[in-house]
């Protein structure tokens, strides 16, 4: 799974899926990869447990195959993917 979300900016870790923000504060920029151990769907948002009371927001991530994730990593989109953050 990699993150993409705005360049410059990153997601924040939760304790559960929409639950509080993890302290201290934990961030995950554009491009980082991990992978996930569990998933669940609260109000049709997706989220992706990362480790031990680590959540992400679902919206902000794409889940890849081994072969995706390769490809990714010899790149890196262009700006124009980014213009529905407005």
């Amino acid at each position: 799974m990699q993150i993409f979300y705005k360049p410059g900016y990153g997601i924040v870790v939760r304790t559960s899926p929409n639950g509080p923000i993890k302290q201290p504060i934990q961030y995950y920029n554009t491009y980082t990869v991990f992978d996930f151990t569990d998933s669940a769907v609260i109000n049709g948002t997706p989220w992706y447990k990362i480790d031990d009371n680590q959540w992400i927001d679902g919206r902000y991530v794409w889940v890849t195959t081994e072969i995706e994730q390769k490809e990714l990593d010899m790149g890196s989109p262009s700006d124009r993917d980014w213009d529905f953050f407005g």
